[in-house]
């Protein structure tokens, strides 16, 4: 559901709903589980879209923390988090 209202250009909701989804994975494992940075990727994306290059920057940020714990280098989402933000570093 989240990612039609995404893909639907409903950020605003797409927003609302990722940080639901956060808040709950938060309360099932608070300790920076892997799943967290996806949704951590994802608020940045809906930030992004609304044109809040400083928040999604935030957001891109805490995610790549946590890929880099958990992660390899060369794992596909990592490396979008990286993207995002080398793109939004240019931005702001």
């Amino acid at each position: 559901m989240v990612a039609a209202k995404f893909d639907q250009a409903e950020f605003g909701l797409s927003l609302y709903y990722y940080e639901q989804s956060l808040k709950v994975r938060q309360n099932l494992n608070p300790s920076g589980h892997v799943d967290m940075s996806a949704i951590l990727y994802m608020i940045g994306c809906c930030y992004e879209k609304q044109k809040n290059p400083k928040k999604a920057l935030q957001f891109h940020q805490q995610a790549l923390d946590i890929y880099e714990k958990s992660l390899p280098n060369d794992d596909g989402l990592r490396q979008k988090i990286v993207n995002s933000i080398h793109r939004l570093s240019i931005v702001k």
